[in-house]
């Protein structure tokens, strides 16, 4: 439940910015002109960028893997996909990831430590993460998951 509210406080408070931020536009453009409201403009619409990091994850013998995946409920509104690739011909774990998907507006899952085992009948995974709140992108409170259990293969 508290995920639906911080979504929605998230959302209020951007459409409240983006009210100031035009208001200060408008502003801008009487006094000193349409030149620097235009720049004004530029710079709010790129300091809401991020560059996020991109992984290498899928192998340069992709034809000779087999895909696991597992699907872990991160809370009533949030699930974290874990995606492996094994090597079939040396049996040897190649990469794995994990992604949020859900209510995201505020709430970010960051990955801190995976270890991937082979067991029997899948690979095993004990993944360590934590769960972040934000509020308009300033980060407010961070909160440590773990998870263990067993990835079954992703095509049968």
């Amino acid at each position: 439940m508290i995920d639906i509210f911080w979504t929605i406080l998230n959302i209020i408070l951007f459409i409240v910015f983006l009210i100031i931020a035009l208001r200060g536009i408008i502003l801008i453009k009487k006094d000193l002109g349409i030149i620097a409201a235009i720049i004004l403009l530029i710079g709010l619409i790129n300091s809401g960028n991020s560059n996020k990091e991109n992984k290498d994850f899928v192998p340069d013998n992709f034809h000779a893997t087999v895909s696991y995946d597992d699907v872990i409920p991160l809370g009533k509104w949030q699930k974290i996909h874990l995606l492996i690739i094994k090597d079939v011909d040396s049996n040897q774990i190649q990469s794995g990831k994990t992604s949020m998907t859900g209510v995201e507006c505020g709430i970010h899952w960051e990955e801190q430590q995976m270890k991937l085992f082979v067991v029997e009948n899948g690979i095993g995974y004990k993944l360590t993460g934590y769960k972040q709140y934000s509020l308009l992108g300033f980060p407010v409170y961070k909160q440590m998951k773990c998870f263990d259990g067993v990835a079954d293969l992703l095509f049968k």
